[in-house]
């Protein structure tokens, strides 16, 4: 999709997707170590996966969530009185930051800034996270968002494109 990287604003087709998002408590933070320092949220309902992913001892690998989101890009997450976690830090720092301060909440409003698609979601109990889109190779991307049946990815630089999934 093409990109008019002079507006102000996010084009309507991505501020209103990402709407999807809002009012669904997270019920899962996956934080896996190995693909450090990227997380995933799921959000809202469960939804059975059709096929079991290996580690069985997390809800993830049985279900997924109504709505999620895919951070890769930098990100940082903030409270009232400042940070609390970001990707700079070490692994065994922010993830457990991540799990304590996410689950349960619920994002209650989003930000899309253009013209390379910083997100900011604020989260009940007066946390903020907000992704920075620095990932600029062709087979990157910063940050993607998803419903049930499609998913808008951000990035590498200007580009999004919102998928329907099959």
């Amino acid at each position: 999709m093409a990109n008019d990287v002079t507006s102000l604003a996010p084009p309507p087709e991505m501020e209103n997707f990402v709407q999807c998002i809002l009012g669904k408590r997270c019920w899962h933070v996956s934080t896996p170590e190995l693909w450090r320092p990227s997380f995933s949220l799921a959000l809202g309902g469960k939804i059975e996966r059709r096929r079991i992913m290996p580690n069985a001892d997390d809800p993830f690998s049985t279900h997924y969530g109504e709505a999620g989101i895919y951070v890769w890009g930098s990100w940082r997450l903030d409270g009232d009185s400042g940070p609390l976690a970001s990707s700079a830090q070490e692994f065994q720092v922010y993830s457990p930051i991540l799990q304590r301060a996410l689950s349960g909440l619920e994002p209650v409003a989003i930000r899309i800034k253009p013209p390379a698609w910083d997100l900011t979601i604020s989260f009940s109990g007066e946390v903020r996270l907000t992704v920075f889109c620095h990932l600029l190779a062709e087979d990157s991307t910063n940050w993607l968002v998803h419903d049930v049946s499609r998913q808008l990815m951000a990035g590498p630089g200007y580009k999004w494109e919102i998928l329907t999934l099959p």
